[in-house]
């Protein structure tokens, strides 16, 4: 995450760590007061310049990072007040200042004035509340709305300033209705339309009609979706709406024709793609596209050419890729791209030289890495 100071924040499983890009050393701010190691699961920052870390089974971290200071919110069974649950997976900062947090045991808004949460769980007696308290999406759209995935109760719309909840459900006798209950990722496309990745396929919803589109793998179709299993969603600047998946690779829409190019990991084009189970990602600056894979390294695609870039670990090599597993990706503001590995730290790309510089946890030495498994490493405005 970068904050509004430009400091590069890097979550894992053993903390939060703030980079100095000067000195090439990593401050530990997390954690702190003799509390263990939490594992950093979500980050975000607030109108006040602070740094949210939600972890699990731990809470919130709150880092100052003006004067390194830290606060802990914690749910307290005896204070109404408090987070609903310690368990968070995603912060969203909202347009008047709240912090909003998909936790497990609900949607939760804190509020700065009062420094108290507001909980909206869900309550079968009370049709103004949310379909399931475990909450694993969270986004505003341009508007303002909040968009809740839930894992079970399907996909929920919030109007913040009304207070009004409205859902869209599966149901079996309606086509129209949302392919699966089990939201996994959400994203707002470049006309305002709804994007909802599911384990059973990629939906559109249709705002003005309420309506999805479904979009599942057809191994009939070679222009159907390359998988059903949604892992991620991205749209870049030209408008395009990308969609990585497990086992499939990963598909462009087409908005004219509502079909999709595929790009995947096959032994007839060597060229291609590396893998097939995608996770982060991201268009640079210059307009090329970065594309993470689970098993398969690092591929960046030249739209101007169509052809692929592939850069793989390879243990003869130091200025290799550090691992296989890509888990997130980052470009700074001087154009420096960061990658986030699931098992062997943080490195950046040197693009002049083609080569990756490691940035690893070294037992022993405090200005290193805090862990190796990098789980949070979000860019912020």
């Amino acid at each position: 995450y970068e904050d509004h100071q430009g400091w590069l924040w890097v979550g894992t499983d053993a903390g939060l760590d703030r980079f100095d890009r000067q000195q090439e050393t990593f401050t530990h701010a997390l954690p702190a007061n003799g509390q263990a190691a939490p594992i950093v699961q979500a980050l975000a920052e607030d109108h006040q310049g602070r740094l949210w870390a939600g972890t699990a089974g731990q809470g919130v971290w709150i880092v100052d990072s003006e004067d390194g200071t830290t606060e802990h919110l914690v749910h307290d069974p005896g204070n109404p007040a408090s987070l609903a649950n310690d368990t968070i997976y995603a912060i969203r900062s909202g347009p008047d200042g709240s912090l909003w947090l998909a936790t497990d045991g609900g949607l939760d808004r804190y509020d700065p004035a009062s420094g108290t949460f507001e909980h909206y769980p869900h309550d079968q007696a009370n049709p103004n509340s949310p379909t399931s308290n475990q909450i694993r999406a969270l986004f505003f759209d341009r508007a303002g709305i909040l968009w809740i995935g839930t894992d079970g109760g399907g996909l929920n719309r919030l109007d913040p300033q009304r207070g009004v909840f409205s859902f869209y459900l599966h149901s079996g006798v309606d086509r129209d209705s949302l392919a699966d209950n089990r939201v996994q990722t959400l994203l707002e496309g470049p006309s305002g339309e709804l994007w909802v990745g599911t384990p059973l396929g990629l939906d559109r919803l249709d705002r003005e009609t309420g309506r999805f589109s479904h979009y599942r793998h057809n191994p009939a179709d070679p222009e159907s979706l390359s998988s059903s299993q949604i892992l991620s969603l991205y749209a870049d600047r030209s408008e395009v709406v990308w969609i990585g998946t497990r086992g499939g690779g990963l598909s462009q829409f087409k908005h004219r024709a509502h079909k999709f190019d595929l790009h995947q990991a096959s032994a007839v084009t060597p060229d291609g793609l590396s893998g097939n189970a995608i996770g982060p990602i991201l268009e640079d600056r210059s307009g090329r596209l970065w594309v993470g894979t689970q098993e398969a390294g690092l591929n960046r695609w030249n739209r101007q050419t169509g052809d692929w870039t592939v850069y793989r670990h390879d243990p003869n090599d130091s200025a290799s890729l550090g691992s296989d597993f890509v888990a997130a990706l980052l470009q700074d503001p001087a154009g420096g791209l960061w990658i986030g590995l699931n098992d062997k730290g943080l490195d950046r790309f040197d693009p002049v030289l083609g080569k990756f510089i490691h940035y690893r946890s070294e037992y022993g030495n405090p200005d290193s890495l805090g862990s190796n498994l990098v789980t949070a490493l979000l860019n912020g405005d």
